[in-house]
């Protein structure tokens, strides 16, 4: 599911607005000519299909459950869709076994959730299904396609880069590479290759799921635990992810960091959900409490790696001079982009530096020439840009 999202103009001596779903676009002219026509985007509506206290933990070399996780794991890795099984004659097992392998292995992306099995009395035939737009037989081609894009993403991150920096890159480089996939999200086939990690990576199109899936991946090759949550976001269907980074949990949501047009093209990177508590993200964002669908739900309580936090763009308390002198500081960069701890801070800083126009006072160049600018009411922050026709 993707954000809604509409667009509005601002000028010197007109202010204009049209807001759903609490984001507003903006824009500020610095001359009296008249404005261009408002350009409207609309976002996706819903689509794709979390309560534990702690990570569950198993020992692979005690659990049986964890040796056959294991086995079927190899099948799937080579691209096998039929194969005999040693599995006890309990076919949920099979079933949860399979639901768990999807969850934890995004480049798992041909497997859908149909399959069929004969069952003995020591061992399974079975025949899983792939998604309907997918081949079999493309399976090992389109695996390798898969890890040589993943590879070359990998390639682009420093080497001597922080957990931080390393989830900051790839949150941006998702939405850079990646747009919202209108038509998968319209499709009445049930999952397909726009919701998985091989749609977002590989093709650059996907739903959220796809987003979702592809962040996993690459947090799975970092080594930083995270993994994909399902529920509903605005009263639709939606999925994100939870990371652990320094012992504490947050909440990552790629796909409603990159708004996009009516075509499906991203237009902007956000980071109002990059790294961000309970506190922010489930004011619109409800996850699914079946276990079956999130057998993890972490507590999401931290707050030191917060991308605002982390950009010194974060006020606890409101003062216009302080607000001023962060904007100052970051005039020469293309987009600045700020967050507040609470709601009455961020309606009267929205007032002051729009309403009152105390933005036009600063006497940076950079700041007083073309810029859009956007404010999120459910996050509290504000983001503003340079225009761009």
């Amino acid at each position: 599911m993707k954000k809604n999202l509409f667009a509005a103009l601002l000028c010197t001596l007109l202010l204009t607005g049209c807001q759903v779903g609490n984001v507003t676009f903006n824009y500020i002219e610095s001359t009296d000519t008249a404005p261009p026509e408002p350009v409207v985007t609309e976002a996706p509506s819903p689509e794709s299909p979390a309560k534990e206290t702690t990570e569950p933990e198993v020992n692979p070399d005690t659990n049986e459950s964890e040796q056959l996780y294991l086995e079927l794991y190899e099948h799937f890795n080579q691209g096998e869709t039929e194969f005999t099984f040693n599995i006890p004659q309990d076919d949920d097992s099979l079933f949860l076994l399979t639901q768990r392998m999807k969850k934890e292995h995004p480049e798992l992306f041909w497997l859908s959730y149909s399959y069929s099995a004969e069952l003995y009395r020591e061992y399974a035939e079975v025949s899983f299904a792939c998604y309907e737009d997918i081949n079999p037989d493309e399976i090992p081609a389109m695996r390798k396609q898969f890890d040589q894009a993943a590879a070359e993403v990998m390639a682009q991150v420093p080497q001597n880069a922080t957990d931080y920096e390393k989830i900051l890159f790839i949150h941006d480089w998702i939405i850079d590479h990646t747009v919202y996939d209108i038509e998968g999200r319209n499709s009445t086939q049930l999952g397909g290759i726009y919701a998985t990690a091989y749609g977002a990576i590989v093709n650059g199109k996907a739903v959220c799921s796809g987003y979702a899936r592809a962040f996993q991946y690459f947090m799975n090759q970092f080594g930083i635990q995270s993994n994909v949550i399902s529920g509903t976001a605005d009263g639709g269907s939606h999925s994100w992810n939870y990371v652990l980074l320094d012992g504490e949990y947050y909440w990552v949501d790629v796909t409603w960091d990159d708004p996009v047009s009516k075509d499906g093209s991203s237009q902007n990177l956000f980071h109002r959900y990059m790294l961000v508590p309970d506190e922010v993200l489930l004011r619109n964002h409800t996850p699914n409490d079946l276990h079956e669908i999130n057998p993890f739900i972490p507590t999401c309580s931290g707050t030191k790696y917060n991308y605002f936090r982390m950009n010194n763009c974060y006020f606890e308390s409101y003062n216009l001079k302080t607000v001023m002198e962060t904007l100052n500081a970051h005039a020469k960069e293309d987009s600045i982009e700020i967050m507040f701890q609470n709601q009455q801070d961020y309606e009267q800083a929205y007032n002051d530096l729009f309403e009152e126009k105390q933005i036009y006072k600063m006497g940076v160049e950079e700041l007083n020439s073309s810029r859009w600018f956007f404010h999120d009411d459910d996050t509290c922050t504000i983001m503003i840009k340079h225009a761009e026709f």
